[in-house]
């Protein structure tokens, strides 16, 4: 079984209809298995830069509701060595 990580920017092109990427994730994202895993850190990230868009941003919480993005949780001892 393959693992997927997204980042900020392919989530903000799937779930914003202006991004210039939009199409193309979209259509990608129909050969991808869900669920998607990402951190903390870009779900903080993708709200912020999405904070004016409010359709995307429910669209966010759905995506995490309905379990097409996880949360992995970053080992302890990794995020006190980037840090």
């Amino acid at each position: 079984m393959s693992h997927i990580i997204i980042d900020t920017s392919p989530i903000i092109a799937i779930l914003s209809a202006s991004d210039s990427y939009h199409q193309v994730c979209v259509e990608t994202l129909k050969h991808i298995i869900p669920p998607m895993f990402t951190t903390w850190l870009v779900l903080t990230e993708t709200q912020y830069l999405l904070r004016n868009d409010k359709r995307a941003l429910r669209g966010l919480f759905r995506a995490f509701d309905n379990g097409l993005f996880v949360i992995e949780e970053l080992p302890a001892d990794l995020t006190n060595s980037v840090f």
